[in-house]
């Protein structure tokens, strides 16, 4: 998944009382196979927020191995949530370790 596709998946702008809330979602597994998407609040707005400040903020969040990681073996950024492990993806751990979803 490229950097645009995860930033357009699990990013959003909120709008408060008091400002905008750029939030970061991240996958959560309330059952083995029942993903769901718990938002973060990741920066915060008074005002509407330029098209620099939400790029900004976008790869400030891509940096942030609590909302994102690579994947030592395939080289992939996932979204936190579709690690097995900080430096495998689910994809791989299904791959080279057999792992069973």
């Amino acid at each position: 998944m490229s950097c645009r596709d995860l930033l357009n998946d699990y990013t959003r702008i909120e709008k408060g009382p008091e400002g905008y809330w750029f939030e970061v979602g991240v996958i959560g597994w309330s059952h083995p196979h029942e993903p769901n998407v718990v938002w973060k609040r990741f920066r915060f707005w008074k005002s509407a927020p330029t098209p620099e400040r939400v790029a900004r903020a976008g790869r400030a969040a891509l940096a942030t191995s609590r909302f994102f990681q690579t994947c030592e073996s395939c080289g992939e950024l996932s979204n936190a949530g579709h690690m097995y492990r900080r430096d495998l993806c689910q994809g791989c751990a299904e791959r080279h370790l057999k792992v069973v979803w």
